[in-house]
């Protein structure tokens, strides 16, 4: 068994699904059939039965010939058949097999001749079975077919009670007298005619559309266009074409179909009837659907209710008079009225000017109160000047103008409102205020000044978002320190906070340096006061600075001062609070700028390296290009003295000489002497150890014999600078006497 869309195939049958709900079409009403399918059809014809299946079988009718009546069936024809008597197995093939069915009962008296009752309903039975077409004979053998064909050549026409389908012999080959497909069949029309093409010239793009021209149709759709009603072009050109292809084969059908039956021009009519027809249907279900919907809504029913009882109003107070009237009624619109207000200021009576209209409006319970207001503020682009946080802003909110602080901030993207000190240039930015509370979504506009001074004099726009006195706006503080003890991953901080307490409120933050070292605040301690112990990443340096970035919560000022402009004789003369930049004009007064914030002479120390030591091995290594060549600095008395010296030049006699060589003998002679009694006490003193026999005279011995070596020494010391104060004056001499040879000479 298949199942394909709504239709089910079988082995035996085919089953077409036809819904729970059948209309049958009546004719009388109007309904015509259209053009369909041959499956379309039969399932048309079936629904349109009178009669169900069964009672139409019953009342059908048979004919055996073209000219013989019908023969209806009956119910009681095969009653006196039994078919269990013989039970027959039809197979493929055409041979019948029969199964013998023994009874109960057995007579062997009747047994031989109760096969032959029946005998001629059995054989009518058996030739008016139908049996399977033998395909294979059908398709290949041909030879059985003549004597068939030539007994229908010679039967009347009449009679063609299973008559067999005429075919054609063309050659060896039979041909079925069928309509070829593939050849273009004759519709009995000739095409060269003008009356002919006239027919089908209006269905091309050339011809004339009437009201279905494509240019109406677009004046139509613009039109449409105009009053409300939008169409897509591309749908509606689709639409249209694919409108046109369908016309255009419902002819071609109806030609080819109908041939000659009826004239073209009774074929072109019916195609129109049905394609008006077919919109007539589009349209009426299209009015269903769309039409009059604003009709069946709960608002249109309650503006109708409303008139009605406006209506029913005015009729019944029509006769009245017109006090008792309003005491009813109230007041209608388009009274003239005349209204007192109270606790009014006499300046508003006393400078009352006529050319400034007064409006009269009234506020919300919920909008007499005052309290903080968030808003979303843009500075206008033709305004010259940014604004300053906490400047004067003159707002006109609602029925209200008031003068306040607008304190300005920004939201990140971890919803904190960071304080800002001037508004974007560009963008909008948030802003709290105090003053009366609106609802949302209100906008407002913002002013510096009232009085009339040339120039653009809106400074910003905006709506409120909220009114939230909990809004908390943050400023950024950056705190400061120095380390004053430095240890492997560990430093002690100071100057950052002031005491104790202080620390304490942030243990656990995060600090950080400015060469991009991280840290956290660990513990106080004792001294100095307010310094902490910090862990870091990494080794820090003495003279790194440590920062800890914090917020600071902000208040906006409660500052709400109305604009009484119309309590004075000159409207425009009002001026509320000044800002800081017009009070230094005025006054003449420079910003004030802290100390740290100067400028100051930058005095660099000069800096002092190392020095340089190379180990003396590495030294005896090296070149001698690539060994260091430096002196030793000297005192400046040293280099004197060295310059001194090889000024002079000094020139000994040959007297002078012989003495100089005897005294230098005479002390070598004596540090011989002195030499060797040094080792030969050393020698004795050692024999002494090792002997462990010296006395204690004999230490003290020992000790007047250092004694006695030291003052030999100063003796030397001594001689040797008497030497060289009796040379001195020597050269001082000589040389006294040879400046005096010399300017004698």
């Amino acid at each position: 068994m298949c199942d394909v869309g709504e239709t089910l195939y079988d082995k035996d049958a085919v089953y077409v699904e036809m819904g729970q709900n059948v209309r049958k079409l009546d004719l009388s009403s109007g309904e015509k059939d259209i053009l369909v399918g041959e499956g379309v059809g039969i399932v048309n014809q079936l629904v349109k039965a009178a009669a169900p299946i069964d009672e139409a079988c019953k009342a059908s009718t048979v004919k055996l010939f073209a000219a013989s009546s019908g023969i209806k069936g009956s119910a009681d024809v095969f009653e006196g058949v039994r078919s269990d008597a013989l039970g027959t197995e039809t197979e493929p093939n055409p041979r019948i097999r029969r199964k013998v069915v023994f009874s109960d009962v057995e007579s062997e008296s009747d047994s031989g001749l109760r096969w032959k009752e029946h005998m001629a309903d059995k054989a009518e039975q058996a030739f008016l079975q139908p049996r399977p077409p033998d395909l294979m004979g059908a398709v290949y053998n041909t030879n059985h077919t003549s004597a068939i064909n030539s007994l229908d050549e010679s039967e009347p026409e009449d009679d063609d009670f299973f008559s067999k389908e005429r075919h054609e012999k063309v050659g060896d080959q039979e041909i079925a007298v069928t309509e070829d497909s593939s050849k273009i069949r004759e519709t009995g029309l000739h095409w060269d005619e003008e009356d002919v093409q006239k027919l089908l010239r209006n269905k091309f793009v050339t011809g004339e559309w009437g009201s279905e021209d494509a240019e109406k149709l677009l004046m139509e759709d613009e039109e449409s266009d105009a009053d409300g009603d939008f169409e897509d072009l591309e749908i509606a050109s689709c639409r249209f074409f694919a409108h046109l292809s369908v016309s255009f084969l419902v002819i071609l059908v109806f030609l080819a179909e109908h041939k000659a039956e009826e004239s073209p021009r009774d074929v072109v009519q019916q195609s129109d009837r049905l394609r008006y027809e077919e919109k007539v249907l589009k349209k009426a279900e299209f009015d269903r659907m769309y039409d009059n919907k604003d009709n069946d809504g709960l608002f249109q029913e309650m503006k109708e209710s409303f008139a009605k009882q406006a209506r029913i109003n005015e009729s019944e107070f029509e006769n009245e008079a017109a006090e008792q009237r309003i005491q009813y009624e109230g007041f209608r619109p388009g009274l003239y009225l005349r209204i007192v207000v109270e606790n009014v200021p006499s300046e508003f009576c006393q400078h009352l000017d006529l050319s400034y209209p007064i409006i009269i409006g009234g506020l919300l319970s919920n909008e007499e109160n005052i309290g903080f207001v968030h808003v979303r503020i843009k500075k206008h682009r033709w305004f010259p000047r940014i604004l300053k946080n906490n400047d004067p802003l003159i707002i006109s909110l609602g029925w209200r103008r008031f003068q306040t602080a607008m304190q300005y901030s920004m939201q990140d993207h971890n919803m904190r409102n960071r304080l800002l000190k001037y508004t974007p240039k560009h963008m909008h930015c948030r802003a709290t205020f105090y003053g009366p509370l609106v609802t949302p979504n209100t906008g407002f506009l913002g002013v510096q000044t009232v009085d009339r001074t040339p120039g653009f004099r809106i400074a910003a726009t905006g709506v409120v978002l909220e009114q939230d006195a909990c809004f908390k706006v943050v400023k950024k503080l950056k705190l400061t320190g120095v380390p004053h003890k430095v240890f492997t991953n560990t430093a002690f901080i100071k100057d950052m906070f002031t005491s104790d307490l202080e620390v304490s409120k942030f243990i656990g933050a995060s600090i950080r340096t400015v060469s991009g070292i991280r840290g956290t605040i660990k513990k106080t301690l004792s001294a100095p006061l307010g310094s902490f112990r910090a862990t870091f990443e990494d080794k820090i340096k003495l003279s790194d600075i440590v920062f800890l970035r914090a917020w600071y919560p902000v208040e906006p000022l409660r500052y709400y001062n109305p604009v009484t402009s119309l309590l004075q004789a000159d409207k425009g003369s009002w001026t509320g609070m000044k800002t800081v930049g017009q009070l230094r004009f005025e006054r003449n007064l420079k910003a004030r700028c802290k100390a740290d914030s100067h400028y100051k002479l930058i005095k660099r120390e000069p800096v002092q390296f190392s020095k340089l030591t190379i180990p003396k091995s590495l030294q005896a290594e090296l070149p001698y290009k690539s060994k260091p060549k430096l002196l030793i600095k000297k005192s400046e008395k040293t280099v004197r003295k060295q310059k001194a010296k090889k000024k002079i030049f000094k020139i000994m006699s040959k007297e002078e000489k012989q003495i100089n060589v005897l005294l230098q003998q005479l002390n070598t002679i004596k540090n011989l002497k002195l030499t060797t009694k040094l080792k030969k006490k050393r020698k004795f003193f050692a024999s002494l150890r090792a002997t462990e026999l010296m006395p204690p005279a004999e230490e003290a011995d020992q000790r007047r014999a250092k004694e006695l070596e030291k003052d030999e020494a100063k003796a030397l010391k001594r001689q040797k600078a008497w030497k060289k104060q009796i040379n001195r004056k020597r050269s001082k001499r000589e040389g006294v006497a040879r400046r005096k040879s010399a300017s004698a000479s």
